[in-house]
């Protein structure tokens, strides 16, 4: 049997919906195998010098996607395990990129988006109907989640912890 660490030889990336989890199972995944990690929101946070809801506000949309091109070419160049933007499937140029990474979209319905991100500050969620949102957003991508994903995990019922041992379990098989 392979172990996770033979299989993922190359970078791990995952992807899905903000809310989905992929900021925590990614740090949680990679201190359980050892492996570094990084988010790419945190990466251009840290880089810029100025937070996600900033950069959308002063530069919009199109320069912070830029900015999130730049973090991934950088991420999968220097990290095994990565926690995307939500967007991050949006642009053309990034799957080039995921094609050289094992891409696992972590899946989750709406409902649970809304109940985990209702409080939130994200900027594309800022003054708006946050259900109706997140389903035009979900409309939009969930296809090009599946059509990146090597691995598909859905995260509604299961906590941080068990998506980490699902996508073990699904890698190690």
């Amino acid at each position: 049997m392979k172990t996770i660490k033979q299989t993922s030889k190359k970078p791990m990336v995952l992807i899905g919906m903000m809310g989905a989890g992929k900021t925590t199972v990614g740090e949680m995944l990679a201190k359980k195998l050892d492996l570094t990690w990084i988010d790419t929101d945190r990466s251009i946070e840290s880089t810029s010098g100025q937070d996600i809801p900033e950069i959308f506000e002063i530069y919009g949309e199109q320069y912070f996607r830029q900015l999130e091109h730049q973090a991934l070419e950088y991420a999968l160049a220097n990290f095994q395990v990565i926690s995307s933007g939500g967007g991050m499937v949006t642009v053309d140029q990034n799957h080039r990129l995921l094609k050289d990474a094992y891409v696992i979209y972590l899946k989750a319905k709406v409902e649970t988006l809304v109940g985990r991100l209702s409080a939130t500050g994200r900027p594309l969620l800022k003054n708006v109907d946050v259900h109706g949102k997140l389903t035009d957003l979900l409309h939009v991508r969930a296809d090009l989640y599946e059509k990146s994903a090597d691995l598909v995990v859905e995260t509604d019922d299961l906590s941080p912890n068990e998506v980490v041992i699902e996508i073990e379990k699904k890698l190690s098989s």
